[in-house]
């Protein structure tokens, strides 16, 4: 089981951030890759917003990338206040967070880097507005869906279409994060919500200095016909730290 992080702990080092960051000029937002939307519709490609009048979260744009620029902005958070932002922190993951202030009209701005543990696919982005006090939200905005993709990368050897008792060979496309602490892993199970009973396999994998892995692993002879998912993660102090994108593998029967 992978350590949580107390929400205490994690929400109060944000808000420490933020008083840091406030002290200086914040970053410009990024280039929208669509125009600005009312709460009322999230086309794919624009950015994203949540709320009723006067409490509005908006992420733009709402199609990131690991690394990229994402702007996280809002209303009505009193400036007494902290706004706590981001996608996916929590117990296995640190994901994308931050913490700022509210002007004095209550609406608020941080642009920062989707960081490298933050999950694939479509995702939630979240704010909340806290006391500078104590934590306790005055309230939590609507979350608003984003999607995540990554630069990294597996191929896989000797493809997607294999037999049972057949060795795949499994490279990276992208170093772990955190090169030489961050460790790759690598599993073929059955995919996510299936009812088989295929257990999982892991792959024996050699890493270098930089990040950069291979891995072997066997396909039990006695693999089952039918889909399984390849996945890679990179973990470091029982969190994980990066994501591959889950291969689609498919077992034939014998002749």
């Amino acid at each position: 089981m992978r350590r949580s992080v107390p929400w205490t702990l994690a929400v109060t080092a944000l808000v420490a951030a933020a008083g840091c960051a406030s002290s200086g000029p914040r970053a410009a937002a990024p280039t929208s890759t669509g125009p600005a939307v009312s709460s009322t519709t999230r086309p794919p490609n624009g950015p994203a917003s949540s709320g009723p009048p006067g409490r509005r979260f908006t992420v733009s744009p709402a199609q990131l990338a690991i690394g990229q620029p994402v702007t996280f902005s809002g209303t009505g958070c009193a400036s007494t206040g902290v706004v706590v932002i981001g996608i996916d922190h929590g117990s296995e993951t640190t994901g994308t967070s931050a913490a700022t202030y509210p002007a004095a009209d209550g609406s608020w701005r941080r642009t920062v880097a989707v960081g490298d543990s933050t999950r694939l696919g479509t995702r939630r982005a979240y704010a909340s507005c806290e006391p500078r006090s104590r934590i306790r939200a005055r309230f939590t905005y609507e979350p608003v869906t984003v999607h995540i993709r990554t630069f990294r990368r597996m191929n896989v050897s000797p493809g997607t279409t294999i037999r049972a008792g057949t060795t795949l060979d499994v490279t990276s496309v992208g170093a772990c994060a955190v090169p030489g602490n961050a460790r790759a892993e690598v599993e073929l199970r059955a995919p996510a919500g299936s009812v088989s009973t295929f257990p999982p396999v892991y792959g024996k994998v050699t890493q270098d200095l930089q990040g950069n892995w291979a891995a072997r692993l066997p396909v039990p002879a006695n693999a089952p016909p039918g889909r399984l998912e390849l996945t890679g993660t990179c973990a470091w102090s029982r969190s994980f730290t990066a994501w591959y994108p889950t291969i689609a593998m498919t077992v034939q029967a014998r002749p």
